[in-house]
């Protein structure tokens, strides 16, 4: 299928790296990952089962029984685990896709765990009265889907959603001064939670400030991808710990603590979590 044929969910080939048209050649057809019901459902199962962050972040929160406002929530990879711990949490996607796979996941916990409140809403746009939170999660490196304007207007919002000894969790990947000398291309295959394969193409083009991924299915039948397939694509940002942490002073924080992320080592770069607070 040619990928010159567009609609609300194709990515234009001009958007796609030269590296991963060639891999892929012209019959695939480039998707946004977040685009659709389809897409939400792919990432779902790929990232649910990822325990990547959660130990992390319960260690950061067990002395906190205040409300954790979760932004980028996604279809609950670490809100799940913060309602069994019983944190009363505000959970907030721009996808209602995403939201929809997370609200089926709360009813059935039950009553045993937290109370979660569900925000179909923009991480940028941070809607609440001033101190109304002990803490703000952003995980999954999420903060690096934004631009370096739109992380400034969210943790100005943070700063004010945050009860004055509150504390902001984020995380990001660390890629040295975040550009690299050469293309880097990380090829991997994983089983979703459905029992699925899939290959994952995680591309760093030389001297960029941003990481492509690019998802395919894998036919069972051939233990390759189809000819026609669909390749799943997200664009993100890469923000170095460095630059994170000046943005973060610039809007009235100070990071105090750094935390490596455990379930990541052995990847080619490092993955951090950083714990700030107001100055």
């Amino acid at each position: 299928m040619s990928t010159d044929i567009a609609d609300d969910r194709s990515v234009a080939p001009s958007q796609v790296p030269a590296a991963l048209r060639e891999l892929f050649g012209d019959r695939a057809r480039f998707v946004d990952l977040y685009g659709d019901p389809r897409g939400a459902a792919l990432y779902d199962d790929i990232g649910f089962s990822n325990t990547a962050e959660i130990y992390e972040i319960l260690s950061a929160l067990r002395k906190r029984p205040g409300p954790v406002l979760e932004l980028a929530a996604g279809s609950g990879r670490i809100t799940i685990p913060l309602l069994r711990a019983h944190h009363t949490v505000t959970a907030v996607d721009l996808a209602a896709d995403m939201l929809a796979i997370l609200a089926d996941r709360i009813a059935a916990l039950g009553s045993s765990a937290g109370s979660c409140d569900l925000r179909c809403a923009d991480m940028v746009d941070i809607d609440c009265a001033p101190g109304t939170f002990d803490s703000v999660v952003i995980a999954t490196t999420s903060a690096s889907l934004l631009t370096p304007e739109q992380r400034a207007e969210m943790f100005t919002g943070i700063a004010r959603a945050l009860t004055d000894d509150g504390i902001l969790l984020i995380s990001t990947v660390d890629s040295d001064d975040g550009h690299n000398e050469a293309d880097d291309l990380d090829i991997s295959t994983v089983t979703g939670s459905s029992g699925t394969t899939y290959r994952m193409h995680e591309l760093w083009p030389a001297h960029a400030d941003a990481r492509h991924l690019a998802v395919v299915e894998i036919d069972p039948a051939t233990g390759e991808p189809r000819d026609d397939t669909e390749v799943h694509l997200s664009r993100v940002g890469v923000v170095p710990v460095a630059t994170l942490t000046d943005e973060l002073r610039s809007t009235g924080f100070e990071v105090r603590r750094e935390r490596a992320i455990r379930d990541t080592a052995g990847t080619r770069h490092r993955y951090v979590l950083l714990e700030a607070a107001l100055r």
